[in-house]
């Protein structure tokens, strides 16, 4: 069973068929050889974000309600 690229310690758990015990001294293992990091509660394979993604991703998270107004005045 392949695991998506963020996922929980019971779910790798479930995956392997190991307890939650062994799986965590493994994923420990893998992030202390930088192949996977812990983010919040779950465990994840995919890259950090570099300082400019995460600017962009807070950019759109603070423009998203935004709405352009076009001046409507009519030439002619």
């Amino acid at each position: 069973m392949d695991l998506p690229s963020s996922f929980s310690t019971a779910m790798a758990a479930r995956a392997a068929r190991l307890s939650n015990e062994k799986t965590l001294a493994r994923l420990q293992e893998l992030e202390s050889r930088g192949e996977i990091r812990r983010v919040g509660k779950h465990w994840s394979t995919e890259a950090p974000p570099t300082d400019l993604t995460a600017a962009i991703d807070r950019l759109e998270a603070r423009t998203s309600n935004l709405r352009i107004v076009r001046d409507r005045a009519r030439v002619g």
